[in-house]
């Protein structure tokens, strides 16, 4: 079924969303579950990680369950703590260390100032503090397909998304990093 030939298909285009929950079409499936919309399946081939994950998320076998030993693997956490001058990324921060901890891996690039005047954040209000791109690592990743991550990364900035009118995410397991 060509999910993009409107004319063609009415109706099945809100029926794919509504079946897997994931508002952008196209979509690939992976032995009947979700693997993500256009957008994600783009963003792991550009970060060069489409193939194993296909793999990975081909296998049924897949370890859901975390360790102890996860919060001693070394690598990148760099939290904003700055809520006087960059508040919304103090708010995402903080929000992504409470609900995603323990972090491996975590870093926030704001991206506001290349999209200055956009005509989407000033409408919702923003002038600045609008455009982010995050790169998580947490063990509560694993198990979870990237649309689950990134509806779980959603759900821990539920209070915080009012604030943001464009997010970019990089959700990986410590074994991914």
């Amino acid at each position: 079924v060509n999910v993009l030939d409107v004319d063609g298909n009415p109706f099945v285009r809100e029926a794919v969303k509504a079946y897997s929950q994931w508002p952008t079409i196209p979509q690939l499936f992976v032995n009947g579950s979700l693997l993500g919309g256009s957008d994600i399946i783009n963003d792991l081939f550009q970060n060069r990680q489409l193939a194993e994950t296909l793999r990975r998320f081909g296998d049924e076998e897949a370890d859901a369950e975390g360790s102890a030993d996860d919060a001693d693997e070394s690598s990148e956490v760099a939290l904003v703590d700055d809520a006087k001058r960059r508040p919304t990324a103090t708010s995402i921060s903080k929000a992504i260390s409470e609900g995603l901890g323990p972090l491996l891996q975590f870093r926030l690039k704001d991206d506001s100032a290349q999209h200055s005047g956009d005509a989407g954040a000033l409408e919702m209000g923003l002038t600045s503090e609008s455009h982010f791109r995050l790169d998580i690592a947490s063990p509560k990743f694993r198990g979870l397909s990237p649309v689950k991550r990134q509806q779980l990364v959603f759900d821990v900035l539920k209070d915080v998304m009012p604030r943001i009118h464009a997010i970019s995410l990089v959700t990986r397991t410590p074994e991914e990093i």
